[in-house]
């Protein structure tokens, strides 16, 4: 990958780390501009080293990969950080939820958060500083995982056509784990929201549009709009600024 581009990755992860998010879009809106000729050229022009070198560096677009960090346990007042699956349509994913203190008996919010490649829940939770919020404020977590064999580089496959309608795929999974874990923890169903960071952005997006009667909104950063790829080619040409012949 080029130097430059990887360093401003880099950059844009620490600033994300920080919870400096605009100033991470910016730098990610650089590292994309920036980028040579020939790097684009090379990835065009060979689809074998897209699909297996660089496809979790050009569909993510912001995360580069970090070292995977396990959550301590929590003391009480702090809440938990819980650590479960969820099966549905013979899809299975590991997730993490965290739990605020005295939710006992209290119909609170829940926020759904979808990672970015590379990451994992802990990576996501420890990186936007989404558990001290909750624990000040009084919500639940949902961190639901993406599973490296479902994609090598850990994005959510939002860009695969499979995965972008009701009742199908990684939408239809999401969903059915968001409803499970509103029924056993007695949530709002009314306060129920989904967001995601690049591609989980993306997948935030499509769930939510997938499900508008579950979620009462979505949070999108740095992620791609419903529509805006339906192929891994469609992907990389929207991710650098090109529109697929089907949505002009």
């Amino acid at each position: 990958m080029h130097t430059t581009f990887q360093d401003l990755m880099r950059e844009a992860t620490r600033l994300t780390r920080a919870g400096r998010l605009g100033e991470a879009t910016r730098v990610i809106q650089r590292a994309l501009g920036d980028a040579s000729a020939p790097a684009t050229e090379r990835r065009a022009g060979a689809a074998g080293e897209v699909l297996e070198g660089c496809i979790g560096e050009v569909l993510e677009g912001c995360i580069v990969e970090v070292p995977s960090r396990e959550a301590p346990a929590a003391p009480d007042d702090d809440g938990a950080f819980i650590a479960g699956t969820h099966t549905h349509a013979g899809l299975s994913r590991d997730h993490k939820l965290y739990v605020p203190p005295g939710a006992a008996g209290r119909a609170l919010p829940l926020v759904v958060m979808l990672h970015g490649c590379t990451q994992d829940p802990d990576d996501f939770a420890a990186g936007t500083g989404m558990n001290a919020r909750a624990r000040d404020q009084g919500f639940f977590v949902l961190y639901p995982a993406q599973s490296r064999k479902a994609n090598p580089q850990g994005c959510w496959n939002w860009f695969k056509h499979t995965h972008q309608q009701r009742h199908r795929g990684e939408p239809a999974l999401i969903a059915s784990m968001t409803q499970a874990i509103v029924a056993r923890h007695g949530i709002d169903p009314r306060r129920v929201y989904i967001a995601g960071l690049s591609a989980g952005g993306a997948m935030a997006a499509v769930v939510a549009a997938c499900w508008p009667e579950l979620f009462a909104a979505v949070g999108v950063h740095s992620g791609l709009a419903p529509g805006a790829a339906t192929s891994l080619p469609d992907a990389l040409s929207a991710m650098r600024g090109g529109v697929p012949a089907e949505i002009v």
